[in-house]
């Protein structure tokens, strides 16, 4: 394998590099809420558009 990692608990080799991934999951869950109020944003504003 020779990647430099140390091996994860199913054997699969992990990153290092990142310390922890809460932080990158939490980030991930506050860009998803802002896409879907964009999306929600955006009908609401076609469907009064439409009328």
């Amino acid at each position: 394998m020779g990647s430099g990692g140390s091996t994860g608990s199913a054997g699969g080799p992990t990153d290092e590099t990142v310390s922890s991934t809460s932080t990158i999951r939490s980030a991930h869950t506050a860009a998803r809420g802002i896409i879907i109020v964009m999306k929600v944003a955006i009908m609401t504003a076609i469907r009064i558009w439409i009328r």
